[in-house]
């Protein structure tokens, strides 16, 4: 799959527009009677599920917390 979003999570118009012109050739060579202007709504829609898709895999990254210092005379408990 083709990405549509750059580096920094924004719309890659370029991308997009591209998409669009092999979805309407595609559809072309199958048969299918979609307009450009269809082709680009559904590049444009591949695109928005791209970008939540990657806010949603964004949220969902695990940070490390540092636990807090040991009270003085634990650490040889734990080693």
């Amino acid at each position: 799959m083709t990405a549509l979003l750059t580096g920094a999570g924004r719309y890659d118009r370029r991308a997009i527009m591209r998409k669009a012109h092999a979805e309407f050739r595609a559809t072309k060579r199958r048969g299918q009677d979609w307009t450009f202007a269809r082709c680009l709504r559904f590049a444009w829609a591949v695109a928005r599920g791209q970008r939540s898709q990657c806010l949603v895999a964004a949220t969902r990254r695990i940070h490390y917390v540092r636990p807090p210092p040991l009270p003085a005379g634990f650490a040889s408990l734990i080693l």
